[in-house]
């Protein structure tokens, strides 16, 4: 999982293939400055990199062993023995290490506590040639993502293992795929049918999938995420380098060449705050100075670090790629440099304040960079930024039922403001405009009894400050 208060500044892979001795490597997430770090007979498959705890992770399934080394490469030591790990994830906040684990016969997820106690089995055995491969953790989703290539499938689960569903086949594109990411609300993963090398994306849930966001590539394999630049990392085996593009699939760059048999890759996270400490980011409905509706975008920071200023971007979807220009006309303003609390604000007058938005902060950096928080939702009617409704945004008068009524009708309405505050008077007419009678409604419903009535046409009013909302039902006894 990726920590959006880090900074990636390395990527890492590996070296798996045949009677011979690879190693784990690093460079700059340019591609500058490699450097092997260790080897092993055979090499490693997955790696996962704790910058926490300035550790990293390494699959070795041939020594049936996952190793644990300082992130230089010293300090190794057997984390868990007696497996056969292809991939590993990791949820730093609960202390958890998952990994795909796989024989022909015993093909299971596990898991284990990162002082490599409580070693346990989270799913049974998934299939006969199965061939898991790549896992990864959304841990603010609350579930585990994974590939079994030889079923052409990509599964989820809740954290615990449970609630397993199949969410991608074989005619979702799934075709020899390596490797799932996630970044946002998407799902990215490679592919490596000869011919069709490719990474594609889905919704996190298997639904929108859209093929070829990258495609013309030569056997795409593992890959990581830069979720503060929204950067794609892979390895590509067919041509013993690694790439990496937007997630749009713009912007493709070759980083490393010359490499032997890459298989692995992660990032490292450091320990360097982001120029800006967020503490609040919300969105709720509020008026401006001058009494206009709007979505108001509040946020809030603890510390600033040579910031020039935000922009605020505003989607009907969960999903920054589709996102155009900033709603704000030019840049907002930052306090730049500060070590106390600094509260900001921006009103949204375009919004349609009976949508629900999502919403993303940019922020931009002296030096040319950015960094980009959210996605945060607006509720219509929610006032507080809590994502509850809180006031109702316009009236409505709904239809009255039964209709025709023989006893009594009930009519529910709802009246523009507080949700818990909703009494009012319907006024019934007949059909020769004289009032027969006035109901009290509560809470958003009013009954009207017929029994004094005759049989005919009647209307009904609700009627407050701003609105005058007519309907009609009819009594037939």
């Amino acid at each position: 999982t990726m920590c959006h208060a880090q900074v990636p500044t390395k990527m890492y892979w590996t070296e798996y293939y045949g009677n011979s001795t690879k190693g784990v490597w690093r460079a700059d997430l340019n591609g500058q400055s490699p450097e092997e770090l260790c080897t092993a007979y055979y090499g490693f498959e997955g790696v996962a990199i704790d910058f926490q705890n300035n550790k990293m992770y390494l699959a070795a399934p041939h020594q049936n062993k996952i190793e644990r080394a300082n992130l230089d490469g010293s300090n190794r030591e057997d984390f868990v023995t007696s497996i056969h790990p292809v991939d590993i994830a990791l949820d730093l906040s609960a202390g958890k290490i998952y990994w795909t684990d796989y024989t022909y016969s015993n093909a299971v997820i596990k898991r284990a506590n990162l002082d490599g106690s409580n070693v346990e089995s989270i799913t049974s055995h998934l299939g006969d040639g199965c061939d898991l491969q790549g896992i990864t953790t959304d841990v603010p989703g609350g579930k585990i993502y994974w590939v079994e290539r030889g079923d052409d499938v990509i599964k989820r689960a809740n954290l615990d293992g449970t609630g397993m569903q199949t969410i991608l086949h074989c005619w979702d594109g799934v075709s020899n795929s390596w490797d799932v990411a996630v970044y946002g609300s998407k799902l990215y993963w490679t592919d490596a049918l000869l011919g069709t090398d490719n990474i594609s994306r889905a919704d996190l849930d298997g639904s929108n999938v859209v093929n070829d966001v990258i495609a013309g590539l030569n056997e795409p394999r593992c890959m990581a995420v830069d979720h503060t630049t929204g950067k794609l990392y892979w390895v590509s085996a067919g041509d013993n380098c690694i790439k990496r593009a937007n997630v749009d699939g713009s912007n493709l760059e070759t980083l490393v060449t010359g490499l032997s048999h890459p298989f692995g890759i992660s990032l490292d996270y450091n320990q360097n705050t982001l120029p800006v400490e967020l503490t609040e980011f919300t969105a709720f409905y509020s008026n401006d100075n001058y009494g206009n509706e709007c979505v108001m975008v509040t946020w809030e920071t603890a510390s600033e670090t040579d910031v020039l200023g935000f922009n605020i971007y505003r989607s009907e979807q969960d999903d920054i790629i589709t996102v155009g220009n900033s709603i704000n006309p030019s840049l907002l303003d930052a306090v730049g440099n500060s070590t106390q609390t600094n509260e900001y604000s921006f009103d949204d007058l375009d919004a349609h304040i009976l949508k629900p938005y999502f919403y993303w902060l940019e922020v931009v950096n002296l030096d040319g960079t950015t960094e980009l928080y959210g996605s945060i939702v607006y509720t219509p009617g929610d006032i507080n930024g809590d994502n509850s409704q809180d006031v109702y945004m316009q009236n409505i008068l709904g239809n009255s039922y039964p209709n025709p009524a023989k006893i009594s009708t009930e009519i529910s309405y709802q009246i523009k403001g507080s949700v818990t505050s909703q009494n009012a008077e319907i006024i019934v007419y007949n059909i020769l405009g004289e009032q027969v009678k006035t109901v009290r409604g509560t809470s958003g419903c009013a009954v009207v009894y017929v029994s004094d009535m005759s049989n005919g046409i009647y209307f009904y009013v609700l009627q407050t400050d701003n609105s005058y909302d007519v309907k009609k039902f009819v009594v037939f006894k």
